[in-house]
């Protein structure tokens, strides 16, 4: 039923075929209306429909109406989809984004910036139309922080013997078991409930994320460890992208550039807000960074073996020595 659905997505793309057609774009995310993820795709829409006048019009699925980000990343190379805004999942089909995944990388938004718009962005998106993908910008899903329930993390070694929820990433399950932690994947779904009954101690997600889906209602610990940058991709099916009007394109790929950077500065002002208010029903602490980037000196080395040591080499060259 979900790829009928898809398929007549597409073929309503277009309206019309004279001079004053219109075009129809179908954008779908698997967070739900309110969410940080959500909030980026409406300014994207608003930027668009000002740029494209009555040409275009971009509508929002949103809360997995038309799938998960699996089916959206599936359908966006089939053609059954239009758009979609992804994070992590991209790294399966294009493994030079694994590089956002070396641990204590990034030491602040302005060298994500960098990198994001910079060459190493511009080549990660390119990479994508081999995938059947128009890769528009890159935006932000945030820094990822830990929380827990059974202390707070503030060196390499608090981390040892705890169980954290990760998402289905090997790259992720590699960092955690160096710092000696189990890592245990389980559905975004279903991680409150693995929270509550202690089926995991922890969990490690940008401070948006964790407010959103009140996983700090039941921890006890909030470690601002900033161990990972998570990206998302703003992304076009190649085979309907094709098909739009030059201008539709122009549009939308400004709109979304337009869109990521509104997403660097909401962030950083929803990670103000939502730490402020996770003050009040857990305890927060800094980390020993330096201890944390000496411990994941090595991860380096196999992240960059893994996405590209080209590209990363072109991260580097982006960042403080």
């Amino acid at each position: 039923m979900l790829l009928r659905l898809s398929a007549s997505l597409l073929c309503l793309a277009l309206i019309a075929t004279g001079a004053h057609a219109k075009t129809i774009i179908k954008l779908g995310i698997g967070q739900s209306a309110g969410s940080f993820i959500h909030e980026i795709v409406v300014f994207m829409k608003n930027d668009f429909e000002k740029r494209v006048g009555g040409d275009g019009e971009l509508q929002i699925f949103a809360g997995g109406q038309i799938g998960n980000d699996t089916v959206i990343l599936n359908g966006l190379q089939q053609g059954t989809h239009h758009m979609g805004l992804i994070g992590s999942p991209v790294a399966g089909i294009e493994k030079g984004f694994g590089i956002f995944e070396a641990p204590f990388l990034f030491g602040n938004r302005e060298e994500v910036i960098k990198v994001t718009t910079g060459p190493p962005g511009r080549e990660l998106l390119s990479r994508l139309r081999a995938k059947r993908i128009e890769g528009l910008a890159i935006g932000e899903i945030g820094f990822r922080q830990i929380t827990n329930n059974a202390r707070p993390i503030m060196r390499p070694e608090d981390l040892k013997g705890l169980k954290i929820r990760i998402p289905n990433s090997p790259f992720r399950a590699q960092t955690f078991k160096h710092f000696g932690a189990t890592a245990t994947p389980i559905a975004f779904g279903e991680t409150y409930a693995a929270l509550r009954q202690g089926v995991v101690d922890g969990q490690e997600n940008p401070l948006a994320t964790t407010h959103g889906e009140r996983w700090h209602e039941v921890q006890k610990f909030v470690s601002l460890t900033n161990h990972l940058f998570t990206p998302i991709m703003i992304m076009a099916s190649k085979s309907a992208f094709d098909t739009w009007p030059r201008p539709v394109q122009d549009a939308l790929r400004r709109a979304a550039e337009a869109a990521a950077a509104f997403s660097f500065k909401r962030g950083e002002e929803l990670d103000r807000k939502y730490l402020e208010e996770m003050n009040r029903t857990a305890r927060t602490n800094q980390v020993d960074v330096a201890a944390f980037r000496k411990a994941s000196a090595p991860l380096h080395a196999i992240v960059a073996e893994q996405a590209g040591k080209d590209l990363m080499d072109q991260v580097l060259l982006l960042l403080p020595k």
